[in-house]
């Protein structure tokens, strides 16, 4: 990358080990740093999502040349909201349903917000992959 994201957004926490860099930001400077990697020609490799007991984290995984860029975002757990990230990398849009279904975090101004992984008839409140 020709400027580091941290010249972009405030980013809270930040390591790099090897070719892996993770940076954690707010929700709301998410929007800028995916513009920032759309710019510098990154691409969605995958999104995970991870239960941290106190709080749900997404974490976006960007391939750049060789290297591997991670976003991280906290979400309260009681009303994990974030914005979608279709509107930069469509390719998205598939792992945003799985955080929808398995975690029962709301993706604000998804496309598509249908369950991908859960089965229809699945009734358990309890998103799947919560610890609760």
């Amino acid at each position: 990358m020709k400027r580091s994201l941290e010249d972009v957004v405030q980013v809270t926490e930040s390591s790099h080990k090897g070719l892996n860099s993770y940076y954690r930001v707010a929700p709301d400077d998410l929007n800028a740093a995916l513009a920032f990697l759309k710019q510098e020609g990154a691409r969605v490799a995958t999104i995970t999502g991870k239960d941290a007991r106190d709080h749900l984290e997404v974490l976006y995984h960007f391939a750049l040349s060789a290297q591997l860029h991670t976003i991280i975002v906290n979400l309260p757990y009681d009303n994990p909201n974030v914005q979608t990230i279709t509107n930069h990398f469509i390719a998205a849009l598939l792992y945003e349903r799985e955080l929808i279904g398995l975690l029962g975090i709301n993706v604000i101004g998804i496309p598509d917000s249908r369950p991908l992984e859960l089965p229809p008839k699945y009734s358990d409140p309890t998103p799947p992959l919560r610890r609760a």
